[in-house]
């Protein structure tokens, strides 16, 4: 039997410990439900930044991407740090937004209980890592390509 701590930050279903919410009572079931969903929620917030800023997908290395690619926003000079300021509107919220729905979807597969008792965390793993296995297999196979179907495809 789960004590302290431990006890608010786990989740609410979990098969280590059958029949353990029939000793308490709903307010305190739905209690410990807000605060795992909270600190589950803002842990993948923190994440999401951390995760944006350590790999070059924050607004200036972004910027400093476009322009290097030769590329600009329409309407805007093709200057980094008008660029950086553009993007500085839409990453941040984009990185909260995206961040938090990935928490709310693993608590909610962590609270439905997936098949074979897998944690919601698992399975976005899993899912991520299988689309990423898919799209180095067909990387793969496109280079295997004749040259001028590459180049028709955009391959190269």
């Amino acid at each position: 039997r789960p004590n302290g701590l431990h006890t608010w930050l786990f989740p609410l279903i979990d098969p280590r410990y059958r029949g353990y919410l029939q000793d308490h009572e709903p307010w305190q079931m739905a209690l410990r439900l807000i605060i795992y969903t909270t600190v589950f929620i803002i842990g993948c917030i923190f994440f999401g930044k951390f995760w944006i800023e350590t790999t070059n997908m924050g607004p200036e290395a972004v910027a400093r991407q476009i322009q290097s690619s030769g590329m600009q926003i329409p309407g805007f000079r093709r200057d980094p740090r008008i660029l950086k300021k553009v993007l500085e509107r839409y990453i941040p919220a984009l990185t909260v937004l995206s961040s938090a729905l990935v928490g709310a979807l693993a608590i909610f597969a962590d609270l439905i209980g997936t098949v074979g008792n897998t944690s919601g965390t698992g399975l976005l793993l899993t899912v991520g890592i299988v689309i990423r296995l898919y799209e180095d297999i067909a990387r793969e196979q496109a280079m295997e390509m004749h040259p001028v179907l590459r180049k028709f495809l955009g391959v190269e």
